[in-house]
């Protein structure tokens, strides 16, 4: 049947089959589904963005439309700075990637997508441009090299619902 659900003065339903976090140390651990979860109506970084245990990587891809996929990914991470009694962020250029990518042989592109970021098939860093893989296994290099083993990573993307992450998954 489940938990009981307690309700409180106000007729509101309080959901009990959450416990609440037993100490100020306990933190979110997505792999340990015992672990606590993060209050309701925040996400699932919350206790680590209360802690300052978390990089933002603000992400973006071009592509050359449907059929021919991505040839541009590029970011840039933001950490929090440790050590100083008020929190703020670092970056540096070390901080950013930017790399193309050479898209599989018959790809079709499209031409409004070249319209938009203005890529094509003849510009000299597509032709000198490595394979998805080369360039996918870079990104995921870039991002441990510069984001500590206690952090967990934020994907910030504009217009990422719609597009940029539909190519990631």
């Amino acid at each position: 049947p489940g938990p009981p659900e307690i309700t409180n003065e106000n007729g509101i339903i309080n959901d009990t089959t959450v416990p609440p976090p037993t100490n100020n140390n306990d933190s979110f651990d997505d792999k340990d589904y015992h672990s606590p979860r993060p209050p309701k109506g925040k996400f699932i970084a919350h206790f680590h963005l209360q802690a300052w245990e978390c990089a933002f990587v603000s992400f973006d891809v071009e592509t050359g439309g449907d059929l021919c996929g991505i040839v541009k990914m590029s970011a840039q991470i933001f950490c929090f700075e440790r050590g100083t009694s008020t929190p703020s962020i670092k970056t540096s250029s070390n901080d950013l990637f930017n790399e193309y990518i050479k898209p599989l042989i018959g790809a079709v592109w499209s031409q409004n997508a070249m319209s938009i970021h203005g890529i094509s098939p003849d510009y000299e860093k597509i032709r000198d441009a490595s394979k998805i893989e080369d360039v996918w296994s870079n990104f995921c290099s870039f991002i441990d090299d510069r984001v500590r083993p206690d952090e967990v990573v934020i994907l910030l993307a504009y217009n990422g619902g719609s597009c940029d992450l539909k190519w990631l998954w």
